[in-house]
């Protein structure tokens, strides 16, 4: 599994080069610690402008009278913290493949895995 991730990411790293200044990278701890700064910065990547209402965006989904999405009850919501570092509690199990997985993960702004 490991080898595919590594195979995936490494396409992927090729496609930057192809594509240069296409992609930006989001950590969802910014998101969540820097909601506002984040987004105005994802907006300016885009060149779209400022809409006050992006901040309540949860709002305009519960307006709606239907949305067809299994996810439903979460983007209807504000944005809530207890995915933050989830992935830490796999920690173990990742452990043994830190040395291959390190430069990925400090590439998407995850400083050390440790």
């Amino acid at each position: 599994m490991i080898e595919t991730y590594k195979k995936l990411m490494d396409l992927w790293e090729q496609y930057e080069d192809i594509l240069p200044n296409s992609i930006l990278y989001v950590a969802y701890e910014d998101i969540v610690d820097n909601f506002k700064p984040t987004l105005k910065n994802i907006l300016s990547f885009l060149s779209e402008e400022w809409d006050d209402t992006l901040v309540d965006f949860y709002k305009k989904i519960q307006e709606k009278e239907v949305v067809r999405t299994p996810s439903y009850s979460q983007v209807s919501e504000n944005i809530y913290t207890n995915s933050k570092y989830r992935w830490k509690r796999y920690h173990q199990f990742f452990e043994p493949y830190f040395d291959r997985l390190t430069p990925y993960a400090t590439k998407l702004g995850y400083e050390s895995l440790i």
